[in-house]
């Protein structure tokens, strides 16, 4: 809760490790599509991972800054129960009248 933006790899950080411990305790389904950024949650931590193990200082005016920043805002959206596709379809139950 006390990370800031000066650098926006802590604020996706925090993000991240919220949403990972999300799925490993199994609160989400990392294969849920989450149409905003057009992937799976799975996808959207590599991505996240992917870009702190590459750029982990972005301060104002770094190239990557932006993209972190949209990164950060999904994982903030997802974090905040924001809708998702499931991987499987739902259960239907069809009555006969």
């Amino acid at each position: 809760l006390a990370s800031d933006a000066v650098n926006m790899a802590y604020k996706l950080s925090s993000h991240l490790a919220a949403m990972t411990l999300n799925v490993e305790a199994g609160f989400v389904n990392g294969d849920a599509f989450f149409l905003p950024c057009n992937c799976t949650i799975n996808e959207l931590l590599d991505d996240a991972n992917t870009s702190l193990g590459n750029f982990p200082y972005t301060p104002s005016g770094h190239p990557q800054r932006a993209n972190q920043e949209q990164l950060k805002n999904w994982l903030d959206q997802l974090n905040n129960n924001a809708l998702v596709i499931p991987p499987t379809p739902c259960k239907r139950t069809f009555y006969t009248y």
